[in-house]
């Protein structure tokens, strides 16, 4: 099983490259959206690109600081959460 603590590593070179040009409004954005998607349907696929910039757990953005976790045992289901 692997590590999922860090960021994924050995991604395709399209993943690395999206991972680094996005800016830090484009992962807020996406991570609110991804709250969004979690509270309505109770877990969300999160992009390879985002996995690979943050990895799993706080990330703190300009708007809030979310948290990205697993959902079970599933390694492509997570649950993205707005920490109070």
């Amino acid at each position: 099983m692997k590590n999922l603590l860090h960021p994924p590593t050995g991604r395709s070179a399209a993943t690395k490259k999206a991972a680094e040009e996005a800016t830090h409004d484009q992962i807020a954005y996406t991570l609110r959206s991804l709250a969004g998607d979690t509270k309505k349907y109770g877990r969300t696929h999160v992009p390879a690109w985002l996995l690979h910039r943050c990895g799993l757990g706080e990330v703190e953005t300009t708007l809030g600081t979310y948290h990205i976790g697993m959902f079970g045992r599933s390694l492509s289901k997570f649950k993205v959460k707005l920490c109070k």
